[in-house]
């Protein structure tokens, strides 16, 4: 079996507290040299608008032939997908269901907590309508990056009408 995996390393700014002012994470990331992907994955584990769930080891974190009603992004700990003779271990950084809710569309495969898995919750249904309120062009942008993750679908959602 083929094995692939995805991880951001959050050791990075392990010193770098979640209640930094946003000075003090713009001197802290210049200073440490962060990639975008590790300044991102600190931007959403230290936002305290979005909730935090746990998944424990061997959870259902998200059901095949089901469409997503959450997102989530890993914090810590490892999740697994089998599909097609390949194992996908996804670790911090990953984002878990968001194109699929996004476009309303089922999972083709499970998705489990390989490890006790953080996770911040991103619910699908206020991401719709959040991006229902942006322009054509971000619109399109985001049509193209879901399309690149499932591919063209036959029906554009409610929220991306007049995208371009």
């Amino acid at each position: 079996m083929k094995k692939v995996s995805f991880s951001v390393d959050a050791s990075s700014f392990k010193g770098l507290p979640l209640s930094a002012r946003r000075d003090q994470r713009i001197e802290f990331f210049n200073t440490e040299g962060l990639a975008a992907e590790e300044r991102l994955l600190y931007q959403l584990w230290a936002d305290r608008a979005l909730k935090t769930r746990v998944f424990t080891t061997g959870q259902l974190i998200l059901a095949k032939s089901e469409v997503p009603h959450d997102a989530f992004v890993v914090l810590t700990g490892e999740a697994r997908i089998k599909s097609k003779g390949s194992e996908f271990a996804l670790g911090p950084g990953s984002v878990l269901g968001l194109a699929e809710g996004l476009w309303g569309r089922a999972l083709s495969n499970d998705v489990l907590a390989q490890t006790v898995t953080n996770c911040k919750v991103i619910p699908i249904d206020q991401a719709c309508a959040e991006l229902a309120r942006c322009n054509a062009g971000l619109k399109g942008l985001f049509r193209l990056s879901i399309e690149r993750v499932l591919g063209k679908g036959p029906d554009l959602p409610e929220w991306l009408k007049g995208a371009r």
